[in-house]
């Protein structure tokens, strides 16, 4: 509106405005348009982020080099070129077809993964093998659990099983569920991310909202009125990112992640004590009105393994197999160093604990690729193929249940 309103007055505006270098870009706008973007997103996707000043100098030079070429080469010439309307709409349509064609078949090929050897086809298909079904899930608008989403799991029937935790839960669903259809015993699984699942916390994230931490809060306080208002569930699972909430930080590729957890009754409690004290008054709690507790072990860490940058980078040839060897492994010791606060307050909690570190470790090291499968999406969240593998784990819950 304002440079309308300037209209041709002489100043300085004006003349900044007439200056080739802009009069340039204006020439080339259309053709910039369409190439900055596809530029910026296929240069983050190869090197991972846009990268360093001089990398982004690049980028720049490049998004003013290729729209002069094709303003020069494609876009002027066909402005000027005398076309038939039918040839315009037969080579347009041509055009268009031909593109949609090759982006369906892409598509429907799941980008054709399976142009890549095994070796490196394993990571890509965990980077797609974290999405569960969650059709089954509803909200409850009244009841002792209004507002708390309820996933039913196995077959259909009234739960005896709560499954209560945190994204591990989500994790682990496919294995659970099942793990709940072997046993024919319908559960029930709560779950929400970054939340740890016990009494008596509130916690503070850096990567959620306060609305997000405060609802985590309410739902908590929400299960624990009806689980200490009722007799619903026989048998409680407790499944968490322990070593996150008892150590207060992510590690490795998500080590900028970190959670504050505070008791409701703001004792002068470290971290890590503060949590034990959680985990003993929740599991006692749920014990006294007779229910057997259970509580999951977290599958061991691996600090530098993330499926969608280990195949980025198989992809490109940017890894040898060695180095993809240490990238999916960590030493057994320095991961149980890091677990051994959260590994004492399961073993002092007093509830059952279910183990899935023999399945993923041996004596020496834990790995991503135990099971001869690339089996983690992320540093700490496994894929569903490997949950449905660790399965067996949960036997001694639906056991309980189901006699």
């Amino acid at each position: 509106m304002l440079v309308i309103a300037n209209g041709r007055n002489p100043n300085g505006v004006n003349t900044l405005l007439r200056s080739r270098a802009l009069v340039f870009i204006g020439l080339i706008s259309y053709s910039l348009y369409l190439w900055h973007w596809p530029l910026a997103t296929l240069w983050t996707y190869y090197f991972g982020s846009l990268g360093p000043l001089w990398q982004r100098l690049v980028l720049i030079m490049l998004s003013l080099a290729l729209p002069t070429l094709s303003w020069r080469f494609i876009e002027t010439p066909m402005r000027r070129a005398q076309l038939s309307v039918r040839g315009l709409f037969l080579g347009t349509g041509l055009a268009t077809g031909t593109a949609l064609a090759a982006g369906a078949v892409i598509y429907l090929g799941d980008g054709l993964a399976r142009r890549f050897p095994p070796q490196i086809l394993t990571h890509i298909q965990a980077t797609q093998d974290f999405n569960q079904n969650w059709q089954r899930c509803s909200v409850p608008r009244t009841g002792d659990l209004a507002g708390v989403e309820l996933c039913p799991i196995g077959p259909e029937g009234e739960p005896r099983i709560l499954i209560w935790g945190d994204s591990h839960v989500r994790a682990f669903k496919e294995g659970l569920e099942q793990a709940a259809f072997d046993a024919d015993v319908p559960a029930l699984v709560i779950w929400r991310a970054g939340c740890p699942p016990l009494f008596g916390l509130e916690k503070t994230e850096n990567s959620t909202t306060q609305a997000q931490d405060a609802a985590c809060s309410d739902a908590n306080r929400r299960i624990r009125g009806a689980l200490e208002g009722s007799d619903r569930f026989d048998t409680v699972l407790l499944v968490g990112r322990w070593t996150y909430y008892t150590e207060g930080a992510g590690i490795g590729l998500d080590a900028h992640n970190t959670i504050s957890v505070t008791g409701t009754d703001q004792a002068a409690l470290s971290q890590p004590q503060l949590m034990q004290r959680a985990m003993t008054d929740t599991v006692a709690r749920l014990r006294q009105s007779g229910r057997q507790v259970f509580v999951l072990r977290q599958v061991p860490e691996i600090p530098t393994y993330d499926s969608r940058i280990v195949s980025r980078k198989l992809a490109h040839s940017g890894l040898a197999e060695a180095e993809v060897a240490e990238i999916a492994s960590v030493p057994r010791a320095a991961i149980a160093s890091r677990n051994s606060n959260a590994d004492a307050m399961l073993t002092a909690s007093g509830a059952a604990l279910l183990d899935p570190w023999p399945l993923v470790c041996d004596d020496q090291t834990c790995s991503a690729m135990a099971g001869g499968f690339a089996g983690y999406f992320d540093n700490n969240h496994i894929t569903n193929t490997n949950a449905i593998r660790l399965r067996e784990l949960f036997l001694p819950v639906f056991r309980a249940e189901g006699g």
